[in-house]
């Protein structure tokens, strides 16, 4: 062999095996960048999974919140409405207890609804006045007295049993139909 075969020999060599120094750089190359890929695509699943979770936690609490604040809000309507409506019973009642013949029409049925007028005590309010007190006392032929901070009439039989006529007597007595009716409207405000 020659030079110039020994030569071309070598640079053949030299040539695949450069050719493959290159080919297994070039797979080297591409395996990495495959890994590189591989792992880029789980940190973004990665990323994304994380991301979808936390959102989801934060819609869920944001629907808690709004539950507890529709809640709150309904418990406070509850409120404010059985507040406006005992108002209004108690400023109907005292009107009505302010009517002489109305009251006078309220004692009779309590006392009739007993069965006998003997036995009993009776006391109105003061503002009703003496005359008043004395046109009752000789209609109803019982004691009667005149109470400074009542406003309505307190009835009274002889073994200490109480019937109140009052605003608030009243209001209490209605008290569980208002809480009924104000259940009532809010119902109809959530249909």
């Amino acid at each position: 062999m020659d030079i110039q075969e020994l030569a071309e020999k070598l640079q053949q060599e030299g040539v695949v095996k450069g050719k493959e120094a290159y080919e297994k750089h070039v797979a080297e190359a591409e395996k990495k960048a495959q890994e590189i890929l591989a792992s880029a695509h789980a940190e973004k699943k990665e990323i994304l999974e994380k991301a979808q979770k936390e959102a989801e936690s934060l819609l869920e609490n944001a629907r808690q919140n709004i539950r507890l604040s529709a809640r709150d809000v309904v418990l406070k309507l509850k409120e404010e409405i059985s507040r406006i409506l005992r108002s209004i019973v108690n400023q109907k009642a005292k009107k009505a207890l302010d009517d002489q013949q109305i009251l006078k029409d309220w004692m009779l049925a309590v006392i009739q609804s007993h069965g006998k007028k003997q036995g009993f005590g009776l006391e109105i309010a003061e503002k009703l006045g003496e005359e008043f007190k004395k046109q009752l006392q000789e209609e109803l032929g019982i004691e009667i007295l005149r109470q400074k901070n009542l406003h309505g009439f307190r009835l009274q039989d002889v073994q200490g049993q109480q019937i109140e006529i009052t605003p608030e007597s009243i209001e209490e007595a209605l008290l569980p139909f208002l809480s009924g009716l104000v259940k009532e409207i809010i119902q109809e405000k959530k249909n």
